[in-house]
């Protein structure tokens, strides 16, 4: 049965994902990006706001998902849809998004494809290399669809229920005390990022927050979590401000897990206590989000270069200009994709009905 709080609550953090990405670009705390601009230091704090809790999130939803969609499906079709959802526009992204988006950035650096094309035995491995280069937010896609395959065997060693139903019972200090995993988790492959934080929290979303009486005990704390998280994020910003938030020591902080873990509760339970509700504004937006994910970086690049070179705006108008642009792109490319049949196969944006997917 579909769950209107989560996809709203999906949505939201692809804009803020967007936002987060937009922040980079004009970032002051020294993290390098494919195009890095003059911009205003205050709104780092977005960056520092969004980092570490919205990705782990977003696999805490896919957990969810999955539970829900392997008891309508079986193993084979549920399988069949993730390759056709997540692996298939993963492979896709790489080739017709990276390698453009790494070209970019090659010429944008002073640099020449062709001269790091010359460094390779074959054109076809320096392709390959290229579109991984680029790819982006595409990560995501891979790396839910490696842990869903991970989540298949291992959900046969719960054949009688048991331990999804114990995990039911779950009340506020086991889920307040599952920080203890996220700060855990966080502490390892931060070069390459949180792979095992992120299969932990798919496990947790497939296994403990999956029951409906979970997210209604985070919906009747929502306020105490977010007022929580609040305080924690002004410790985070003392702490931290100015200082880059994309290295391991920020990652690995145990406020700033501590931080992320408590936002974490705090928007599933917001998410269940506003947003279990739709009107044609969140359901154009929810049937759009998978395609901004996709293409928003790419656009995001290209929008951020131009308007920086070309324009000599105030920093406050680069950031809406730079942000209006990219949503319009990204929407457009998805009225344009969603109508091509094989393109719109490749990113899985084929239209099932009017407005939707």
């Amino acid at each position: 049965m579909r769950r209107i709080w989560l996809d709203n609550l999906r949505w939201v953090i692809i804009l803020l994902v967007v936002l987060h990405h937009l922040v980079c670009f004009f970032n002051s705390a020294g993290v390098p990006m494919n195009v890095n601009a003059p911009g205003i230091p205050a709104l780092d704090a977005i960056a520092y706001f969004c980092y570490p809790w919205f990705m782990p999130c977003m696999f805490l939803l896919a957990g969810i998902s999955a539970r829900y969609a392997l008891e309508e499906q079986s193993t084979g079709r549920f399988l069949a849809a993730r390759v056709r959802k997540l692996l298939i526009p993963f492979a896709a992204g790489v080739v017709l998004l990276g390698i453009p988006l790494v070209s970019f950035a090659f010429a944008v650096k002073g640099g020449s494809v062709g001269e790091m094309i010359a460094y390779f035995p074959s054109p076809a491995i320096a392709l390959f290399f290229l579109a991984l280069m680029g790819m982006g937010p595409q990560w995501f896609l891979l790396a839910l669809f490696l842990v869903t395959l991970l989540l298949l065997p291992l959900r046969r060693l719960d054949r009688s229920g048991r331990f999804y139903d114990l995990c039911g019972r779950a009340g506020m200090p086991v889920l307040l005390g599952l920080w203890l995993l996220f700060w855990a988790g966080s502490q390892v492959l931060n070069a390459t990022n949180r792979y095992l934080l992120y299969f932990v929290l798919f496990l947790a979303g497939y296994f403990l927050f999956a029951h409906d009486e979970v997210t209604q005990r985070l919906q009747r704390f929502h306020l105490p979590l977010l007022g929580a998280s609040g305080a924690l994020l002004v410790w985070v910003l003392a702490r931290w401000f100015g200082k880059s938030f994309a290295d391991a020591a920020f990652v690995e902080d145990p406020v700033t897990t501590l931080f992320g873990w408590c936002m974490t509760l705090a928007a599933v339970g917001c998410a269940r206590a506003w947003g279990d509700r739709e009107n044609r504004l969140t359901r154009y937006i929810s049937a759009r989000g998978f395609a901004l994910y996709q293409f928003h970086y790419l656009v995001l690049t290209v929008c951020t270069w131009g308007v920086t070179s070309w324009l000599n705006l105030p920093a406050g108008w680069n950031y809406l200009l730079c942000l209006g642009l990219t949503l319009a792109i990204c929407l457009g490319l998805y009225e344009l994709v969603s109508r091509v049949p094989v393109l719109g196969d490749l990113f899985a944006l084929r239209r099932k009905g009017k407005g939707g997917r």
